[in-house]
């Protein structure tokens, strides 16, 4: 009968044991709060091992250390203190852990060596540890108990680990709602600043954005013009500026804190400058420097302090000020050059500026890219058309080269193009796929264009690699890959050369909105490819006797014919044809990039 009541109560002690798990992990998925989690297993443990010292610590993945998340009894007053130790986390493997196993925790928690360690673990992940202290305690934990706090920290461990994943996916909805709302102020800015005619409408606007979307009411613009640099905006700012040339902030290569300023001094000429600037920008609560860079050209440079509350921006925040920055940059250039070629030439045709903004907005230098060989060329028709390229870095050290074909000529196309050319640089800083900025830019166009103008266009990510190409094509004519290779490894001169088009991507930009999204390629590039990313100036090029186009027949059979030579010997093998064809009589705008892997 005793051996009876005794296996009675040992059940009913399970079945209390159990329901008491599933009660406890009902209520911790429930709560999706860390720190009721992790309190609710500590009263837990102390309750059912009647001690009254225990504590939980957390580690910190990749600091080597722990810290003290929770305690009771003599840790109570520990809560926030760090332990450094870098643990062997492949290692811990088991459950629970005595003092002999994890010496180096056990030392800097001052715990005994009756002390019991239980792991707070995923399948995947090293959480921490509840530490259990049963000093006062007459008997020893017992099999039973052991297994009881050993479930109840799985359980905790996954909950706690759901929490953290559902706590991650709030702030990625917060930053992800946040960068929407800065490309819908963005586009909206970008509207605006295209319909302006005047800098000082450019500089207040940019004023009221930075108020208004940032609460930020410290800043300085300056912006270069004739080899000077002057104010264009600012605010908030009380004491004279230093007499040092402020042109010695342009050379500031990317985008800082103020105290860092003075470590890109060439010598101690520039470096008292910078300094001296510094110390201004300082005393101005000026925290930030951003340099505003247009085709490899710095224009401009924002300093920038901290939200009117004191809260430092955040890296979304400074990508937004550097967007806006650019696009108020861009529109200035807009601007100056219709101003320019009014006051210079008061009767001159409405081709003839058209064509000064659009020349002025193609890069005047291609950067240089390591493992790849780049020429390209843009040869514009008699009237103003509307084919634009562009081939800049990137700030993770790629390229994003681009290509496109507006329909029509004149002034409509050449501002079209200039529209397109804005949207690109902004949304290069910011942080979405191609091809979900392939839909914006399709639904920015076709919400504010007229029906009849369209826009086909082409555009890769060329990674820092130098070989990985990842593109979106919008009905723009497919770039062509020509790549070598022995159908017969005996025979050395039986090479076939393969063409590749690359023509996935959707339809062309504006003629629909956005219904179905973008697809976006990849492509390696291996050695000696040769690629050819060209307008329809050139395969649409035409024989004034016999109005025959030159074709893209035509066009791959002298690429055949020059695979062997530089990507600039090709481009003007090219150019010399189609020139040759044609009569050098040109009816349309011609535009050709040549890529060569080396």
């Amino acid at each position: 009968m005793i051996g009876s009541s005794s296996n009675d109560r040992a059940l009913q002690l399970g079945r209390f044991e159990q329901r008491t798990l599933l009660e406890t992990g009902r209520d911790l998925i429930e709560s999706q709060d860390p720190e009721f989690i992790l309190n609710n297993l500590l009263l837990i443990s102390l309750g059912k091992l009647r001690v009254s010292s225990a504590c939980i610590i957390v580690h910190r993945p990749g600091e080597d250390r722990y810290v003290i998340s929770k305690g009771k009894g003599r840790f109570s007053h520990l809560e926030g203190q760090m332990l450094t130790h870098e643990p062997e986390i492949r290692s811990l493997k088991k459950g629970v852990y005595p003092s002999s196993e994890l010496p180096e925790l056990f030392e800097g928690l001052e715990l005994s060596k009756d002390a019991v360690m239980f792991h707070l673990r995923t399948s995947t992940h090293h959480i921490g540890f509840l530490c259990i202290e049963p000093t006062f305690r007459s008997e020893a934990i017992t099999t039973q108990e052991q297994d009881f706090i050993e479930n109840l920290c799985l359980i905790t461990s996954a909950t706690l680990s759901s929490s953290r994943m559902f706590e991650e996916l709030k702030k990625i909805n917060r930053r992800l709602d946040r960068k929407v709302h800065d490309l819908d102020s963005l586009f909206e800015l970008s509207k605006d600043f295209n319909q302006m005619q005047s800098i000082d409408e450019l500089s207040r606007t940019m004023k009221f954005a930075l108020l208004g979307q940032l609460f930020v009411n410290r800043f300085l613009f300056l912006f270069k013009e004739g080899g000077q640099a002057k104010v264009l905006v600012q605010s908030g700012l009380q004491l004279k500026a230093p007499e040092h040339n402020p042109l010695i902030l342009f050379d500031i290569p990317r985008v800082m804190a103020v105290e860092t300023m003075t470590e890109f001094g060439d010598d101690s000429s520039s470096k008292d400058e910078l300094e001296a600037w510094a110390t201004y920008l300082s005393q101005q609560r000026i925290h930030y420097v951003l340099p505003v860079q247009s085709q490899g050209e710095t224009l401009g440079v924002i300093g920038i302090g901290n939200k009117s509350t004191g809260q430092a921006l955040a890296g979304d925040e400074l990508d937004f000020v550097l967007s806006l920055a650019n696009l108020v940059v861009l529109n200035i250039k807009r601007i100056q050059l219709l101003q320019e070629q009014l006051l210079n030439e008061q009767f001159q045709k409405e081709l003839e500026l058209a064509r000064t903004i659009q020349e002025g907005l193609l890069p005047k230098k291609l950067p240089i890219i390591e493992g790849l060989d780049v020429a390209a060329i843009n040869i514009p028709s008699k009237q103003i058309g509307g084919d634009y390229f562009d081939l800049f870095r990137l700030n993770d050290g790629g390229h994003l080269l681009s290509i496109a074909d507006v329909t029509g000529k004149g002034v409509p196309a050449a501002l079209l193009m200039a529209n397109l050319q804005a949207m690109i640089h902004a949304l290069a800083l910011q942080d979405t796929t191609l091809e979900a900025a392939t839909g914006t830019i399709n639904n920015f166009i076709y919400t504010n264009t007229p029906a009849d103008k369209f826009i086909t266009f082409f555009w890769t990510k060329i990674e820092a690699d130098g070989k990985t190409l990842k593109f979106v094509n919008a009905g723009h004519d497919p770039p062509i890959i020509f790549r070598r290779s022995k159908t017969d490894p005996m025979n050395e001169r039986n090479v076939h050369v393969e063409q590749i088009e690359l023509n996935e991507g959707g339809l062309l930009l504006g003629a629909l909105p956005t219904l179905a999204p973008y697809t976006v390629s990849y492509f390696t590039l291996e050695a000696n490819d040769v690629v050819i990313f060209f307008t329809d100036g050139v395969t649409e090029a035409m024989h004034p006797t016999t109005e025959e186009e030159y074709s893209v027949k035509r066009l791959k059979k002298v690429v055949l014919g020059n695979l062997d030579k530089t990507a600039e010997e090709i481009k003007n093998a090219i150019i010399s044809e189609v020139n040759e064809f044609s009569k050098h009589l040109r009816f349309d705008d011609l535009t050709l990039i040549v890529v060569k892997k080396e």
